[in-house]
Formats: structure tokens, sequence, C-alpha cells
């Protein structure tokens, strides 16, 4: 194998004529092309040796075959000695190939041991010893890579699962373990919380990562798209030397931050990258892989970018916030300054642009839905320019906080359709790609507003704006928050403007493709 950094693009099909296919696409974009003869049908002993071969022809991009067991998420009986003659007829079929080094074959840890221990030909020096685990993170990880080392296996591979993104500095001190030893490891955290690990990965050492040729076409959680790995995060150009910067949320998968500020951060030049931070528990994630002092991973977070559900929680964690941070009582954004973490609230200025860009809200009757923190800047930024104020919600606690703030007047949610006014701002995540909810506002109350601003912006046409839009009302999209409010962080993480416009250009083809 040429041990660099490369993307390995999964095949995974019942027929064969889908497999070829499928290997034709990948060609264009792949390092390497995986091909998974567990998804194929039928596969027999007699029948997996002639595949191979044909498949080893394929193309001119090398290849590893992967013939994954359901113990280890795949789908070939667990059968040992089922999987041993599989493989034989395999090795047998390919003996005579030419360019050996562009094959290798990947079998899992408990078969790599029993060909070993039985002294079985196998061909060690295209073998990558692989273990699996889709439920958890185990607590024995340094003992599985040790027992994997000890196989005559040449390249090892490590794939589990992260249910908090911290959890993948795991990930990084195996890579580092396998450094020092000199070993071929290709180490990965599956699920949203580990995507971090595939990005980095290859900067720090793992000998790949492994991209879909499209969302049907994963064949592990949290695995991301090829053409996303090369053309967003520009996986091979990444260094250890890269700064980090990344958008903290939970979900996380729906968010456009990533592929705008890798966009704006390709242009201005830097040596950065921009990721998706998928966070349960907020105060390890500070800790373990943000704080300078106590972080757990060696690459370093200089920014970030916070959404749903942390906006008000990273307050408690911060050293120090801005003043309109503070009257807001929420962050979307982080400096990290000389080690410590500075909050700021680039929601304020995101939201007012578009808005006051269409019409003067001084003394507009405005309606907010919403308590959180988009909520939050909504109403400090409009009470600050004069606005008049009713704040909607569910919680009466959260509602009372906010309207005693701002000097706004109190609904709730069924109150709705009671309620009449200028503007209409929904700042709540119901409408929003991923999220399972039904509409709140009802149109009837669209039918006594003037203008819809949601700030939803995946998809850009809501359910919401569809609805005002039928009943006469003009709207505002959510996209146009976004841009400003990122723009706002970029020029506190860089020091210079990126182009609202390019940006406004990308995201509009993305979420018309995805």
């Amino acid at each position: 194998m040429d041990e660099r950094r490369a993307i390995a693009v999964p095949i995974a099909h019942t027929s064969v004529e889908k497999v070829i296919a499928a290997c034709s696409a990948a060609e264009k974009v792949a390092d390497w092309i995986e091909l998974r003869l567990d998804y194929l049908e039928e596969v027999t002993r007699d029948f997996i040796g002639s595949i191979v071969r044909s498949f080893a022809q394929l193309t001119r991009k090398p290849m590893i075959f992967t013939y994954r067991p359901i113990t280890d998420g795949g789908r070939a009986p667990a059968d040992l000695g089922h999987r041993t003659d599989i493989w034989r007829a395999i090795f047998s079929s390919v003996q005579r190939q030419e360019n050996q080094s562009n094959i290798l074959f990947d079998l899992e840890l408990d078969l790599a041991e029993h060909l070993a221990q039985h002294a079985m030909l196998c061909p060690w020096t295209q073998v990558i010893a692989s273990f699996h685990a889709f439920d958890s993170l185990p607590d024995e990880l340094e003992t599985i890579y040790l027992r994997m080392a000890a196989s005559p296996a040449r390249i090892l591979k490590i794939a589990v699962q992260a249910n908090d993104v911290h959890q993948v500095a795991s990930i990084f001190r195996l890579l580092e373990r396998a450094r020092r030893d000199r070993r071929a490891l290709v180490a990965l955290a599956m699920g949203m919380p580990g995507i971090i690990s595939r990005i980095l990965g290859p900067a720090y050492g793992s000998l790949l990562t492994f991209g879909a040729l499209s969302s049907d076409g994963r064949t592990a959680p949290g695995q991301p798209l090829v053409r996303h790995l090369k053309e967003i995060y520009r996986v091979n150009q990444l260094s250890r030397s890269t700064a980090v910067y990344g958008v903290v949320g939970k979900p996380i998968g729906h968010s456009l931050s990533p592929l705008i500020h890798n966009a704006w951060i390709h242009q201005a030049g830097c040596d950065a990258v921009y990721v998706p931070f998928e966070v349960s528990d907020l105060q390890t994630f500070i800790r373990e892989i943000v704080l300078p002092g106590s972080r757990r991973v060696p690459w370093q977070v200089k920014g970030l970018s916070v959404t749903l559900p942390h906006k008000v929680a990273i307050v408690d964690h911060l050293d120090a916030i801005d003043p309109l941070a503070s009257r807001v009582g929420a962050v979307n954004t982080v400096v990290v300054q000389r080690g410590n973490l500075i909050g700021f609230n680039t929601d304020v200025t995101g939201l007012l642009q578009p808005l006051l860009s269409r019409m003067d809200v001084k003394n507009a009757r405005v309606i907010i839905v919403g308590t959180g923190g988009a909520a939050r800047a909504a109403a400090v930024g409009l009470a600050e320019r004069g606005a008049r104020l009713r704040i909607v919600g569910r919680n009466e606690k959260h509602i009372r906080a906010l309207t005693e703030q701002v000097g706004a007047e109190a609904s709730f949610v069924h109150e709705l359709p009671t309620l009449s006014g200028d503007i209409l701002i929904h700042a709540t995540p119901v409408g929003m790609a991923g999220y399972q909810a039904g509409a709140i506002i009802p149109t009837e109350t669209l039918e006594k507003v003037r203008l819809v601003y949601d700030l939803v912006y995946n998809p850009i046409e809501t359910d919401l704006l569809r609805r005002a839009r039928e009943v006469g009302c003009d709207t505002l999209s959510g996209l146009e928050m976004f841009l400003h409010q990122a723009a706002e962080q970029f020029f506190l993480w860089f020091g210079s403007r990126p182009s609202i416009e390019r940006g406004e250009t990308i995201a509009q083809v993305e979420l018309q493709h995805s």
C-alpha cells in the first residue's frame, strides 16, 4: 500500500452489475476502493474466487476486499469456519494477480488471530486486521490495540462508536501510540460525534478515511460523503499545524456552517478547518477538547460557533463575554485567545441586518415565537431599536424572564390565533431539517401580520414561509440571518470580512441538492 493518507470509498451492493457501475463512479474520486463482498447475494466459496478476480480488474485504483460478518456490522455469517473457507478461496483466487501491492484484505481481529494461530496460508503483507464496536467506545481500547499489534497483519484498523465528541480523544491517543510503535493504523470513531476523527485523523497518522459516494451508500454511521471530505474539508491538505474551528450543537448534521466557513477559509488562504462538533456533555467537551490547559487531543481549537441547545449553557464555561452577549444572555460565538474563552453574540447583528434593510422597526409590533438563544437575540436587538415586542412560548418561567428583561408582553403558544402585528419572527427549531415536530404557528396568525421572518434556514423554503406567502405576507428566510451572523463570526476569528454573496450561492446549491 502507498502508505500516505488517502480516502477510501466503500462499495456495498447486492448485485455484481451495481458493483461494477459504482466502481466506475468511485474511480473518479477515490484513492482506494473498498468492495464489501458481504453485501453480495448468495456468496459461496466456489463463487467468491471468480468474482474477486473479476473485481480486481475493474479499476486501476487500489482495492480493499472486505467480507464483514454481522457481528462486526456486516452481512456475512459470523461462523468462523465459513469465513475461513471464504478467505482461503479469495487468497487463492488472487495469488497470481498482478500488482499485488494494490490489493488489501480486511480481516476481523478474531479471524486474523485464528489464521495466525493455525499457521494458515495468508498474505500478511496485504492484510488489515480490524476491530469494530458499534454500540459504544470500549474501555479496553488500548488492550485491543495491543492484540492487533501482536498479529502479523501489516495494517491495523479500529472503528468504534462515539456517543459524544470528547470520546474521539481516545482515537487520537491510539494514533500517537501507533506512530511511536511505527505501526500503520486506520483509526476512526463512528457516529456523528465521531466525524472529527474522519476529518482530522489522516493529518495525525490515520492511513485511511472513508467517504461514501452518496447518502444511501454509507456503510457505517457518521460516514461523510467523499465529495465533502475532498471539497469542503480538504482532508488531504490538513496537517498537524492546521487550526480547528467548529460548530457546537446537537443535532448538528443539518448545519450549513462547515460548508460556508470552509469555503470562506479556503478563499482567505487560512491554514484552518471548520468541523461539526455534536456535543451532549458541554462541560466535558470544553475541558477535554477546547481548553488549552486540559485538552486531551493534539489539535488546537481556536474558535467555536454555538447553536441549539448550548447557546445559554455555554456562558457558564467562558472566561469573559462581550457586553452585547451579556445583555442577550446567550453566546453563539467563542474566540479562544491566549488560553481564555471569550464569548460573543453575532446573532443580533445577523438577524437585524436583513430585517432593517426591508423596514423600519421603531414602534413596529413584533411577535417573537420562542424563548431560546435566537429569540433572546431578536428580543434584545429589536427592543434596543424601539420595537414593541410580544414574546410567545410554552414555558411560563422562560417567557417571564425574557419579557421582564426587554419590557415585552407575554403570550402562550395556544394564544397565537388571537395575535396580530407587523412582524412575526419564528425562533424555534420547528421546521428544521431533521427536526420532527408539527407546525406551531397557525395560518390565521399569518393572515394578521405583514412580514414573517423564519430563522430556520435548512430548508430555505420552510412550510411556514410557504404558508405566509400564500396569504400575502412578505417573507424573510433564515438563510440571510445565518450568513450575516456567520460573516461576523469569521471576522472575529480571522480579522477579515468574507463574501456574503459567495456564501449565499454555495448554500443555495447545497440545499437544492440535499
